[in-house]
């Protein structure tokens, strides 16, 4: 078990590791219950968390607002722009630059 653990934004740790093109991605969670301390390992596919991640954002309300200003062209920046899944579902109405490749520049 690992003495030294910290807590951290899930993205800010998945993200690195799953941009260069791993699949999936183990990490350790901690529970505390009764003034205890447990711990579990958990394993997820990167294909789980864009499920996650699209079906919990309103992605047809985002759209609906591209399509209401499509005179704009708008860029959207998240912290899961880094998710083909979440991406494809967007791709139609935003610019989505991964933050990753330094493309915000170039995009912007």
């Amino acid at each position: 078990m690992a003495t030294n653990t910290q807590s951290s934004n899930f993205f800010q740790a998945v993200k690195p590791i799953l941009s260069n093109n791993s699949r999936n991605i183990s990490f350790l969670i901690k529970f505390f219950h009764n003034n205890q301390d447990y711990y579990t390992k958990a394993e997820l596919e990167i294909d789980q968390i864009d499920k996650i991640v699209t079906e919990t954002i309103n992605c047809g309300a985002l759209l609906d607002y591209a399509r209401t200003n499509s005179n704009y062209k708008i860029v959207l920046i998240s912290q899961y722009n880094f998710l083909p899944k979440f991406c494809n579902s967007l791709s139609l109405g935003f610019c989505l630059p991964n933050l990753n490749k330094a493309e915000f520049d170039r995009v912007w």
